[in-house]
């Protein structure tokens, strides 16, 4: 039986083909793969990571982020005590649409600790660090910049959000 001192339910949301499920597989599981299929309904993941000495379960949820699926989200976001905003440094429209899904999220499960992801950084940018940065900034949200493809940051984005949860 696993032990831990808390359990968060993690909202990993954007735009489809962002790579949220990337990012939630290679920190659940170490696993990446090139293979892109469109998540329909929900992925749902976990991890136990040690934050500030605590044992705490990140119990992810990631659902599709195409448009046909957005009637669905308000029920997903039900007890979200946190989450990831992610966008494709690749897509500069991606970055645009994330003020879209952080005011779902405040209109769902009121101010929770969020954080903006440029993802894909491995791949050919068409949005600079600055811009993502200038647009958390805007938002007032903490901004970090991962790879799932070659592991960049993915845990260091975790174990903030796990930090910053801990401390509301």
């Amino acid at each position: 039986m696993e032990y831990f001192n808390f359990s968060f339910k993690v909202l990993v949301l954007g735009d489809g083909g962002v790579g949220k499920t990337s990012l939630s597989r290679r920190f659940a599981t170490g696993k990446f793969s090139e293979d892109y299929i469109s998540t329909i309904g929900v992925n749902l993941f976990s991890k136990t990571i040690t934050v500030n000495g605590k044992k705490v379960k990140l119990l992810l949820w990631d659902p599709g982020g195409q448009e046909k699926f957005k009637n669905l989200l308000p029920k997903y976001y039900e007890g979200g005590s946190c989450g990831l905003v992610v966008y494709d440094v690749t897509k500069p429209l991606t970055l645009k649409k994330c003020s879209w899904w952080i005011n779902e999220v405040i209109r769902h499960c009121g101010k929770i600790p969020l954080i903006l992801v440029g993802n894909k950084i491995d791949l050919g940018r068409q949005v600079s660090t600055e811009e993502g940065r200038a647009v958390a900034n805007s938002l007032n949200l903490h901004f970090i910049e991962t790879s799932a493809k070659n592991q960049t940051n993915v845990e260091k984005a975790f174990s903030l959000l796990g930090e910053m949860v801990l401390k509301t």
